[in-house]
């Protein structure tokens, strides 16, 4: 569970429990993010895109209009051939390591 209800806009404490044989681990990580862009222009790419789904092409093209690294996703397959990568949480977090 992660609970990133902490901090304000600028980041954030994320809070994450792992049970651990019988006890609970508390870990705080520092949660580092910034407000992605969605205006006029990022609408009308996203409109004209050949995405399967609205709401997709949105992300993408405001992860772009906002020079982001990354896109994390349950949904890769609906990401072809972008300029970004696009990954699920499980293949994110095994980057961290």
């Amino acid at each position: 569970m992660c609970d990133t209800n902490h901090g304000s806009a600028s980041g954030s404490v994320c809070t994450a429990r792992k049970s651990v044989g019988k006890s609970i681990m508390i870990v705080l990580m520092p949660v580092h993010y910034n407000i992605s862009i969605m205006d006029d222009a990022v609408i009308e790419r996203a409109n004209i895109a050949d995405f399967k789904d609205f709401e997709d092409a949105m992300q993408y093209f405001s992860a772009i209009a906002t020079n982001c690294d990354l896109i994390v996703t349950r949904n890769q397959k609906n990401f072809k051939n972008t300029l970004i990568p696009v990954m699920n949480a499980e293949s994110y977090l095994q980057t961290l390591k």
